[in-house]
């Protein structure tokens, strides 16, 4: 990847807000559609740590979109996958209104997901 600013892996995502997070998987989540502005300010959120560790000053929207879809089109580290567990993990009770979803975010969250890694045999108790 040519860029113009060293470039983190996506490892160095720390996602920090729920309301970005929220607006972002209210599209994604309903059509599989990232929605550029909203991927790109939620990886802007999740890379902000890193713009401050490394001193790099906001690279911008396109910089910021070219990386992510150089990460996506590697398929070695999804960035929409770390969005979206994000997302799940620590943001359903500003995500789930948004869907439209009713009742306790939790209620069916991280025990339904529990069950399905045990029933498909990826956890083991």
């Amino acid at each position: 990847m040519n860029d113009t600013w060293n470039s983190p892996h996506p490892s160095q995502l720390r996602f920090s807000n729920c309301t970005l997070a929220a607006d972002w998987a209210s599209i994604y989540w309903r059509a599989n559609d990232t929605g550029l502005y909203y991927t790109v300010n939620l990886v802007r959120n999740g890379l902000k740590d890193y713009f401050r560790d490394f001193n790099v000053s906001d690279p911008g929207n396109s910089e910021l979109a070219r990386w992510i879809t150089y990460w996506e089109a590697m398929e070695i580290e999804s960035v929409t996958n770390a969005m979206s567990a994000y997302a799940e993990a620590s943001c359903l009770e500003v995500v789930c209104p948004r869907l439209g979803w009713q009742g306790l975010p939790d209620l069916a969250g991280l025990g339904v997901s529990n069950n399905e890694l045990v029933l498909h045999g990826n956890l083991r108790l």
